[in-house]
């Protein structure tokens, strides 16, 4: 079993593991004299992944899935509860996860996000490469960084680019060649098609789905999307208020949702009103 509803993990070995995990965020109420109080972004949640499994999380704006997806990276601390990945507790300050974080990448919104704008496509590729090889001095020859750039849909002449010389399609096909480049085993893809037209995000997905099934990596994906899901998640953990409500294999809810927040969802997804690439699944 991949996943478990918040509160109701299984036994057994997982790859990525979360424990009882919430995040609260101090904010600060309106008016004169107002004190600060917390918020709770994530609640309780607890979660298993298995190895070379794929997960959706699913759910509203606010609903927590992107900050649940921080906390698995690394990128975010829980306030209580914690993650596990491969072994290892997530933690950004601790050494022995540092040592090995290259090995779980993330996928942002906006691809920008993960490239150095004074960095020619080439070289970010080069240095993320590098740190995927535990910094031992092996340089990526030109040679590598073609194949790279080629594997995502890219040509060799898109490596003397910089990040604003490529349409958004580009720079989320470059984006992902560069976690790639750190040679993972998982990535965690939050909300990457979100910010692209239909068309290309058929061919994201598409992209990311191959790429996964070539080198049996171990995928959470983000997304608000359900109509997406079938193409890219065997498993679907379904957030609402900072909490998982339902979880489990996606033909299974799609068939029979149990949760009011999937099934409006899913009604979404349906009338062609999430953005989402028009599969026909739906």
């Amino acid at each position: 079993m991949i996943g478990a509803p918040s509160g109701t993990a299984p036994t057994g070995d997982a790859w990525i593991e979360i424990e009882n995990v919430t995040r609260e965020f101090a904010v600060r109420g309106a008016g004169r004299g107002a004190g600060a109080r917390s918020i709770a972004a994530v609640q309780d949640v607890s979660l298993r992944v298995a190895r070379g499994d794929s997960i959706a999380l699913v759910g509203t704006s606010g609903s927590g899935k992107s900050t649940l997806a921080r906390l698995i990276a690394g990128l975010d601390r829980p306030t209580a509860g914690r993650v596990r990945y491969a072994g290892r507790v997530v933690d950004p300050a601790a050494r022995d996860w540092q040592s090995g974080r290259h090995r779980m990448q993330m996928i942002f919104q906006d691809p920008a996000a993960a490239l150095n704008p004074r960095h020619r496509a080439g070289a970010i590729l080069a240095e993320v490469s590098e740190f995927g090889r535990g910094g031992d001095g092996r340089h990526a020859s030109a040679e590598d960084i073609d194949a790279m750039l080629a594997r995502v849909g890219l040509s060799p002449a898109d490596r003397e680019k910089f990040p604003h010389e490529f349409s958004g399609g580009q720079k989320q096909r470059l984006s992902l060649a560069r976690a790639l480049a750190a040679e993972p085993d998982t990535l965690l893809a939050d909300e990457p098609l979100s910010a692209l037209d239909v068309s290309v995000q058929a061919q994201i997905l598409a992209l990311l789905h191959d790429l996964r099934q070539e080198r049996s990596l171990t995928l959470v994906f983000v997304t608000h999307d359900l109509a997406v899901v079938p193409h890219i998640a065997e498993r679907l953990a379904v957030m609402a208020g900072g909490r998982i409500v339902e979880e489990g294999p996606v033909d299974r809810i799609f068939a029979d949702p149990s949760h009011d927040a999937t099934r409006r969802l899913l009604a979404a997804a349906r009338r062609g009103s999430t953005g989402g690439p028009k599969t026909g699944i739906l």
